[in-house]
């Protein structure tokens, strides 16, 4: 009785050869899955970044309509203490005018015995220099 048997070193090498199959289908497996967890990762990442990016355009979009705001509440406090100084440097002239007359009729009826004083502080150029 003799029974038909594959040689043994036959019969491990088509053994090993398919284990070696399975091996590589396996690693194969593996690294697809390990890729795509690492696609996914990678897109996870990507949409919060890009999130962030959104929250911090809004957030300067806020802070430039408060910048623009501010400048233009400043630019017309400016303008209407330009007009402020406009008029008051107006008054001063005016009064510095009302001065030299009331001096020159003091002087011309004698009503003022020190006029050299009132010269002096007309001409005085630290009382008159805002007045120019």
């Amino acid at each position: 009785m003799t029974t038909a048997c594959a040689p043994p070193f036959l019969t491990n090498s088509a053994s090993d050869a398919e284990d070696q199959q399975i091996d590589i289908h396996r690693r194969r497996q593996r690294r697809m899955l390990s890729n795509r967890e690492s696609a996914r990762r990678s897109r996870l990442r990507k949409q919060q970044h890009l999130d962030e990016l959104r929250a911090h355009v809004t957030h300067l979009r806020a802070q430039n309509r408060q910048i623009l705001s501010d400048f233009s509440a400043a630019f017309r406090k400016y303008g209407q203490i330009a007009e402020e100084n406009r008029m008051l440097h107006s008054e001063a002239q005016n009064l510095h005018s009302q001065l030299q007359g009331l001096h020159a009729f003091l002087i011309s009826n004698n009503h003022f015995d020190d006029s050299k004083r009132v010269v002096q502080l007309i001409d005085d150029p630290v009382y008159t220099q805002h007045m120019r």
